[in-house]
């Protein structure tokens, strides 16, 4: 929706200017942009993993409406975002799976009962 949209314009016009600030060293830049890189990465993976599980766990279809929006939105963000870093100089690694932390947000999701998991789903978005 509109707020994923504004979301994915902010991740890409960060970027962009951590990638043309010309004021701080390369390293100084590189450093920033890795950091926020790697978070960006985490909550987008971790959106859409808790999304198609919703879409598998949930009964409730305002949720799969939800969920089915996130997947879609955060695919498109993902994609931004990787087609940013292929066209900025900087020098980014991309995690390929998430960190702890999103790991055990999602394994809750995943060990949730059917009654349950609406509400720790929705809790998982804030």
């Amino acid at each position: 929706g509109e707020a994923m949209k504004a979301s994915t314009l902010v991740c890409v016009l960060l970027i962009a200017e951590i990638a043309d600030v010309g004021q701080f060293s390369t390293e100084a830049r590189s450093n920033s942009a890795q950091e926020f890189v790697t978070k960006a990465v985490m909550c987008n993976m971790f959106e859409i993993k808790a999304s198609k599980l919703a879409l598998e766990k949930s009964n409730n279809t305002e949720i799969k409406q939800f969920a089915d929006m996130m997947v879609t939105d955060h695919s498109k963000t993902g994609d931004v975002l990787e087609e940013t870093l292929k066209a900025s100089s900087l020098d980014i690694s991309v995690p390929g799976e998430l960190d702890d932390k999103h790991y055990r947000k999602l394994k809750k999701l995943e060990e949730a009962s059917v009654e349950d998991f609406d509400e720790e789903y929705l809790n998982a978005q804030l």
